[in-house]
């Protein structure tokens, strides 16, 4: 049988590749001598940690197969990427479109007016084309974060300052091209039947109609900004600017009226600028409606087309010759710098399962380090400085006692940061790190990276309770336009694992224990509300309801299941969850129930503040809707509002969001103050009830602000 050689696989690089400014160490470094960076496991029934590494024949790491679990867990997390930017894509267009409606209102009362039915088919078919539009950003948004898939960037000097506005117009210039060839194409009469006719429905069109796209004009318009960050390198915060412009031009292109100045839309070069770049070349008759390009002047602009991004396309793709790593800020001069170099994100900083990563040893007195024969592609560095010479990163109570580093020097907060936070893209120009001494004396460094555990002071996973009053600005009634200040308390926690909420008139229970440390959280408990609504006239301002009577306090018990995920998208202490629950008024107020699905998002910021985002919808039965929408005879005479028989059905739907910053200590401890706001929209019998559509409005705000302890 022939030998086996044991050299490194193909892919990775050569030992004469890598090598430092000072002394003369050959061949690679096993890769467990960054042990003490990767994230560490808890052994299931004990307090200890441990780690696994698995090998080949020749001793080099390699990948363990996938399983079914991890299969299991790579789909919901993508599942819940896609739910978390859908959610992101219909906020932004209810914000957006909300805002350019208001102003519609009142720069032209009255515009709109008779138009509700149409604007209830807008915003349906704009949140369908939400979810179309959300779920292939959610997987890419996934692939970035979790295995480098697009040419998005996050290093501003990772590529010369001109290439960001350059980026930006390359990305509206081939937006807007797709764009026009698409819109041409949905005009061609059986494509126009099949689809384009949905969005030509809106007649006049109004701020709610932009995204009013059927599913198949829905699918063209989703897939071209993916395409772009899979070719073409873009800033996240340009990528940004990029969406949202497009947003704002989509609103102001259908309200009805024009709301840019004349000089926009006016002379060659405007036009061209607010129309696009490919409608420039399109001649127009004297009806204004574009005859089309000739073959020359067609010819001419697809060359322009793809000459502009296959230049952008080759600015970032060039490999570089050689990477250079900066060390500075070094305490000393003893013991030795371990580095790993790694494009693999599962395996970030500790290179334990990656066969492809270079991991290096090299004296202290190092200051550079070379890497040459890169090939493009997202990397991220980390180096520990081994004073000792163990072959790992020295902790007291999980407090770092040697020095760190990370590639970009990012914030470290809670733990070691991610890859996407390390990360950086090989580029026409060396890159520099930046050695960060972690001194374990050193108050402004005393932080649990690459810690064995965690500090008590950043233990997520221990009993906490935040216990506050906040002053909540609320409509009189449901469906109200008159709105008034109470005082609601507030407290939310866990312990020993189980979660509650009490939130002013709503409060729950997690039966369910959760595990500590970033896992899957699958909730279900109890649930309960009392509903205030309508049980005292004396909040009510508007004489016409008063006359309607007071409705008995309901209280409504039920129940709730639901799924959570930590670590989703900015850090392993953001979350993510989707819950149901239902619950069923038990004091003959009503006596019906209310479904009440809804989507979460939390995200701490840093170790003092943290922002969140949520949507929830309500569906109500027969019963709620006849005690609290509907109209007799004998209340239409005293209120003199007409009657009414309200059915049950969909209710309303929520959005809105929350920050909370701390004023002493941290997020898991002290004073902190919170603020939070909601937009709620009442659907179908309910909007339609003389209470909402005549005495009050379908529109419906909360905002809320407040002190809270964390113990």
């Amino acid at each position: 049988m022939a030998s086996t050689s044991c050299r490194p696989p193909a892919a990775q690089w050569t030992p004469d590749q890598v090598r430092g400014d000072e002394g003369d160490v050959a061949g690679f470094i096993p890769t467990d001598h960054l042990l003490a960076l990767r994230t560490p496991r808890r052994r299931p029934g004990t307090g200890a940690f441990h780690q696994s590494r698995v090998t080949n024949g020749c001793g080099h790491p390699v990948s363990p197969t996938p399983t079914i679990r991890y299969t299991t867990r790579m789909l919901l997390a993508v599942t819940l990427s896609a739910l978390a930017m859908t959610l992101i894509v219909g906020v932004r267009y209810l914000i957006v479109s909300g805002a350019f409606a208001a102003a519609t209102r009142l720069k032209h009362p009255g515009l709109y007016r008779g138009l509700d039915a149409q604007m209830r088919r807008e915003i349906a078919w704009s949140l369908a084309s939400a979810a179309i539009y959300g779920v292939p950003a959610g997987i890419l948004a996934w692939g970035w974060k979790a295995h480098g898939w697009t040419r998005i960037y996050d290093d501003v000097h990772a590529r010369p300052l001109w290439y960001v506005p350059l980026s930006v117009v390359v990305y509206l210039f081939l937006h807007d091209t797709w764009f026009y060839w698409t819109h041409r194409w949905m005009h061609r009469p059986a494509v126009f039947k099949a689809a384009h006719a949905v969005h030509h429905a809106s007649r006049p069109p109004t701020a709610w109609a932009a995204m009013a796209f059927h599913p198949i004009e829905a699918v063209t318009g989703a897939v071209v900004i993916p395409l772009l960050v899979l070719l073409i390198p873009i800033h996240i915060g340009a990528l940004g600017f990029v969406l949202g412009l497009m947003t704002v031009m989509g609103v102001t292109n259908h309200m009805g009226w024009e709301v840019f100045p004349r000089f926009i839309n006016t002379g060659a070069i405007m036009g061209c600028i607010s129309a696009s770049g490919i409608a420039c070349a399109a001649p127009t008759g004297g009806s204004g409606i574009s005859r089309g390009p000739t073959p020359r002047r067609r010819a001419r602009t697809l060359a322009l087309a793809g000459l502009l991004p296959a230049a952008v396309v080759m600015l970032g793709a060039a490999p570089i010759a050689r990477l250079d790593v900066g060390v500075s800020q070094m305490r000393s001069a003893k013991g030795s710098l371990r580095v790993c170099l790694t494009a693999d994100p599962d395996n970030f900083p500790a290179c334990v399962d990656d066969a492809n990563a270079v991991t290096r040893s090299v004296p202290a007195s190092t200051h550079a380090l070379h890497f040459d024969g890169l090939p493009l592609g997202n990397y991220a560095v980390a180096v520990i400085h081994d004073e000792n010479n163990n072959a790992k990163l020295d902790t007291l109570a999980g407090i770092p006692r040697e020095g760190f580093g990370f590639s970009r020097n990012p914030p470290i907060r809670f733990g070691a940061p991610r890859f996407a936070a390390a990360r950086f893209t090989v580029g026409a120009f060396p890159v520099s790190f930046k050695y960060l001494a972690a001194l374990a004396a050193s108050a402004a460094f005393a932080v649990p990276a690459f810690a064995q555990e965690t500090p008590a002071e950043f233990d997520t996973n221990r009993d906490t309770i935040t216990a506050g009053v906040a002053g909540v600005y609320l409509s009189d009634y449901e469906g109200s336009n008159d709105y008034r200040w109470v005082p609601a308390p507030a407290a939310v926690g866990s312990v020993k694992g189980y979660a509650f909420l009490l939130a002013g008139n709503r409060a729950s229970v997690d039966l369910i224990r959760n595990e500590p440390g970033p896992v899957w959280d699958i909730q279900a408990g109890p649930i309960g509300v009392v509903n205030f609504n309508r049980s005292s006239l004396d909040s009510i301002d508007d004489p016409r309801v008063r006359a309607l009577g007071k409705v008995k306090t309901a209280i409504e018990l039920g129940g709730y299941v639901g799924i959570g995920k930590t670590g989703v998208i900015t850090s392993p202490y953001d979350k993510l969850s989707v819950s149901l629950s239902y619950r069923h008024d038990v004091a003959g107020a009503h006596d019906s129930g209310i479904w009440q699905p809804s989507i979460n998002y939390l995200t701490p910021l840093s170790t003092k503040a943290a922002v969140g985002l949520f949507a929830t919808a309500e569906h109500a039965g027969r019963g709620y809707a006849t005690s609290y929408f509907s109209i007799s005879p004998t209340q239409s005479i005293a209120s003199g509002l007409p009657t009414y028989n309200a059915r049950g059905g969909w209710k309303n739907y929520s959005i809105g969001g929350l920050a909370t910053y701390s004023l002493t200590g941290n997020l898991l401890h002290g004073w902190k103050v919170v603020a939070g706001g909601t937009y709620r929209r009442m659907l179908n019998d309910f909007g339609d009830s003389p209470v909402v559509s005549i005495a009050g409005s379908r529109n419906q705000w909360l905002g809320a602000v407040g002190v809270a302890y964390t113990f």
